[in-house]
């Protein structure tokens, strides 16, 4: 049976997927995208992968960051049902509480790091 963080997103979602059982992430970010289930009204999905990562399985990601906001449980890679990907990256360009911003052709990365906004996107 999940466990959940909040009425739509379960603790399993935003555990790293190597099998080292890390699970913690920043309510924060939960809350921002509890929010936005609300406001939009369509399932979020989080990508696999897409929440907190330990070390090792961020590295072995390719063009991982060690500067990884899911290293520190910031980070979502996200996707909405019946959504593009062009969609939903507006739609995250006006929530303020989304820092960090990144554009990829499967789906969007938000995160909530500390700082000036900033965007990307995949090459």
């Amino acid at each position: 049976m999940p466990t959940y963080w909040t009425e739509n997103f379960t603790v399993e979602e935003f555990t790293c997927p190597c099998g080292c059982g890390l699970w913690s992430v920043s309510l924060d970010l939960v809350r921002v995208l509890q929010d936005m289930r609300y406001d939009i009204g369509r399932p979020i999905y989080i990508s696999q992968g897409g929440g907190i990562r330990c070390l090792e399985y961020n590295a072995s990601l390719p063009r991982s960051s060690s500067r990884s906001q899911h290293l520190l449980g910031r980070a979502a890679d996200i996707n909405v049902e019946g959504w593009d990907v062009v969609t939903l990256w507006r739609y995250c360009l006006l929530e303020p509480r989304f820092t960090g911003l990144g554009f990829y052709l499967s789906h969007v990365h938000v995160d909530i790091r500390p700082g000036p906004r900033v965007y990307w996107s995949s090459r």
